[in-house]
């Protein structure tokens, strides 16, 4: 049994000094993200129907090329990006709201969820994922719509994170 691996061993050396093997690329480690958050944060005043409004009271949270400022990230590394973001909240009752990332002040179409609130004071969350391309300076921020009435949404927790999938 011993002889076996000393010439398996043996076999594995001598591959591994002799292949003419393509080298196999390992993409580098994740260098830009952001990130911005907020706990039991209160409302976010709804002005009228039908509109978006950012929502304010955010945490910035861990940030590498990417920066924070004023309930907003700021890129700074032109590229494509992975945006995931979550949140949940309450009143509102019988009332559906839209949740969307903006950009430059323009929410994104395809970074976009719903969720409607029952009658019950539940609290309800909602998410999205999507891929965008951003360039340096672009503004981002989570928008929330109310599309049933002027009822304010009262956000228990909420997160956004951006990642810098390629440039």
């Amino acid at each position: 049994m011993k002889s076996i691996k000393i010439i398996i061993l043996g076999l594995s050396l001598l591959l591994l000094t002799s292949c003419t093997c393509k080298s196999v690329s390992i993409p580098p480690p994740v260098s830009t993200y952001g990130e911005m958050w907020g706990l039991e944060i209160g409302e976010t005043i709804i002005t009228s129907i039908n509109t978006y409004e950012n929502i304010t009271g955010l945490t910035e949270g861990e940030l590498k090329g990417v920066t924070y400022s004023n309930d907003t990230l700021i890129i700074q590394k032109a590229g494509t990006y992975s945006i995931n973001s979550q949140f949940s909240f309450n009143d509102g009752d019988n009332t559906e709201y839209h949740l969307s990332l903006g950009k430059n002040g323009n929410r994104l179409k395809h970074c976009h969820a719903q969720r409607k609130i029952g009658t019950g004071g539940d609290v309800g969350s909602a998410s999205f994922t999507c891929i965008d391309m951003f360039d340096v300076g672009d503004n981002l921020t989570i928008m929330v719509e109310n599309v049933d009435n002027t009822n304010n949404p009262d956000i228990q927790s909420i997160n956004l994170n951006v990642v810098r999938l390629s440039s």
